[in-house]
């Protein structure tokens, strides 16, 4: 089946981002710049268009001239959302890119009500992601990787959707991803990932739903977080431990 890559960017974060040491606009340009070559490598069979959404109101003229310079077979659209990051930065960038996902599926003039979408943080190279098309369910609206170890989470690297079921799922969710507000103050681990852990546990008897990836997906690129390499030995161990226990012991969510 062929696929949509959706790739979520912020090129220049807000100078006050909380938890984010990878913050400086050259190095992230970089770090994009190098995935999207990537993902251009895609054969055509499984990655037939590629969406580039940014929310920092950056300078995408580099991006596009490498999309124009590279050779590629794909539709390539850049979608720029210029409000994207008016909001307070502690609200988190789980509410800040769900809200730019909403803006690029009311905005893009490529996706149709039959893609399949794949969205990736867009400065990561997901490695396998072959693989993981390949055994992709052959019917679902949201396919994910949810993790029960230490705390319940999603991996919100990486996760794929129909319209249909975004439509129905997560559009206009990104205001329950607040790590912190006004009101309440800060909410006690309700970042992106456990949140939408508990949003979509939560909905599991839909069965389009499915909430385990065959293969863990296998990233490279620089954590924005921690500033460490996805080739890290701490990295390449938890990798290692989680594709060894998939394979063993796939009822353990690791």
């Amino acid at each position: 089946m062929k696929c949509v890559v959706l790739m979520t960017a912020t090129i220049t974060p807000p100078k006050d981002a909380l938890n984010l040491k990878r913050i400086d606009p050259n190095q992230r340009e970089n770090d994009y710049a190098e995935a999207l070559k990537y993902y251009l490598s895609i054969p055509e069979q499984y990655v037939n268009k590629i969406i580039f959404a940014e929310n920092s109101n950056s300078d995408l003229s580099r991006l596009k001239k490498l999309v124009n310079d590279t050779p590629h077979n794909k539709t390539v659209e850049f979608i720029e959302y210029l409000d994207g990051n008016n909001f307070p930065s502690y609200y988190g960038r789980g509410y800040g890119e769900l809200k730019l996902i909403d803006y690029a599926v009311d905005n893009s003039k490529i996706l149709t009500e039959e893609d399949v979408i794949w969205k990736v943080t867009g400065r990561y190279k997901l490695l396998n992601i072959i693989k993981l098309i390949n055994t992709q369910p052959k019917t679902f609206s949201i396919y994910c990787d949810l993790i029960k170890y230490k705390i319940n989470l999603v991996d919100t690297k990486v996760y794929a959707f129909t319209l249909q079921g975004y439509r129905k799922y997560l559009y206009n969710k990104y205001h329950i991803l607040k790590e912190k507000d006004e009101l309440n103050g800060p909410k006690n681990m309700m970042i992106s990932g456990v949140t939408w852990f508990a949003f979509l546990y939560a909905n599991l008897h839909d069965q389009r739903i499915v909430p385990r990836f065959k293969y863990v997906p296998n990233f490279r690129g620089v954590v924005g977080v921690r500033g460490e390499n996805f080739v890290s030995l701490r990295q390449r161990r938890k990798y290692i431990l989680r594709s060894i226990f998939r394979i063993i012991f796939p009822q353990i969510w690791v």
